[in-house]
């Protein structure tokens, strides 16, 4: 067994307590007294400490090594939002253990900047040979496919004097969908011969759509759509006619992965996040490019979310970006692409005259999108 550090890498928790240490430095000093006057009372003063301090560690470790566990994740997640999960430990011992640390440190992607802070929970007390759910919640910063490897224990029970780890290794994952928040200006997914349409939820006019049968009248109702030829053969109901949509507005949103700020970037990421759920809630037919072959198509947007999960930026996307926007116009589909610096680098391009630019650096992040909690 390979020596026990002695501080957790973790929580930087010592492993000879405060009240541990002072305890160590009176049985030395007591030890020191006895060995020079010889008397006995010192020496046994110096058992007792020896006897409190390796009793502890001992019942420590005991209580421990008996401990097995199982994480259970949430399949996914969403980055800055709290989550929850729990640990199913058994405790296969005779005794019941007190007081038990559980910390969990999670490994990012690769890419992902800065440190990750750890998940720590803790059980008063788990009973001998049962199984008990120990909760805890989690926050993940980095979208992705988040790691969990290890669990480490820890408890200083009973006399507080020592820290006694305990490392289980356990694989899970968990996929990190980006960070999302509430859409302030719907993106436009119509166009008319006038230009570019917002998204328009009104109820849709007879003459539009196609007609699919009769219901009675209700309030509200468009008094045109009212079908007078079934007034004579059921006289008192007064039926409407009932339509359907035609043609479902859609829109392919492009990912302009071109940049060299990695927070930009999160905000390009985050942001075309929060309106593919945006458009899903209202009914828009909405699919995704992030670069590659084709666009991807989905019913709903957890097959979309878990592209933009593992999405990364590249330093140069023009020539990918004139090729979706052309595929999504020959598809029927409305071009939006979303980036930082799109519109500067990009505004002489012909392709750019036939898509919708949300650009990031112009401040469009400000009007359009707010996450959750109200920070840019």
């Amino acid at each position: 067994m390979p020596p026990m550090p002695l501080k957790s890498l973790w929580s930087r928790r010592p492993l000879l307590t405060r009240s541990g240490l002072y305890t160590l430095c009176l049985t030395s000093t007591t030890a020191m007294v006895a060995v020079i006057t010889g008397n006995n009372l010192y020496w046994f003063l110096f058992a007792t400490g020896v006897a409190l301090l390796g009793s502890n560690a001992w019942l420590a470790f005991r209580s421990l090594r008996s401990i097995s566990l199982r994480r259970a994740l949430p399949q996914t997640a969403y980055a800055q939002e709290p989550f929850a999960g729990y640990y199913e430990v058994h405790n296969s011992a005779a005794l019941p253990a007190f007081y038990v640390f559980f910390e969990d440190l999670p490994v990012p992607p690769p890419r992902a900047p800065g440190t990750t802070r750890p998940v720590v929970t803790f059980a008063a007390a788990l009973p001998a040979r049962a199984s008990v759910h120990v909760p805890f919640h989690a926050r993940l910063a980095s979208r992705g496919w988040n790691r969990f490897r290890t669990v480490r224990l820890s408890t200083d029970f009973p006399f507080g004097f020592f820290r006694v780890f305990r490392e289980i290794p356990l694989q899970d994952e968990i996929l990190v969908y980006p960070r999302v928040g509430r859409v302030l200006q719907p993106l436009p997914v119509e166009r008319t011969a006038e230009g570019l349409q917002s998204l328009d939820l009104r109820r849709a006019q007879p003459g539009q759509d196609d007609f699919a049968g009769l219901h009675e009248w209700r309030p509200g109702d468009n008094p045109k759509a009212i079908h007078w030829p079934s007034w004579g053969r059921l006289p008192g109901t007064l039926l409407v006619r009932e339509y359907e949509r035609t043609r479902v507005p859609r829109a392919c949103l492009i990912l302009d992965r071109q940049t060299k700020s990695e927070r930009r970037f999160e905000q390009v990421v985050s942001l075309t996040a929060a309106n593919l759920i945006d458009l899903h809630e209202h009914g828009i037919a909405a699919s995704l490019w992030c670069g590659g072959e084709g666009a991807v198509t989905a019913t709903g947007p957890e097959a979309l979310l878990s592209e933009l999960a593992e999405v990364d930026r590249t330093e140069s996307a023009g020539e990918e970006l004139a090729a979706a926007v052309s595929a999504a116009a020959d598809a029927g589909e409305l071009p939006v692409v979303i980036g930082d610096g799109t519109k500067r680098r990009h505004r002489d391009a012909g392709w750019a005259r036939a898509a919708v630019l949300v650009d990031v650096a112009a401040g469009e992040v400000r009007t359009r999108y707010r996450t959750r909690g109200g920070a840019e």
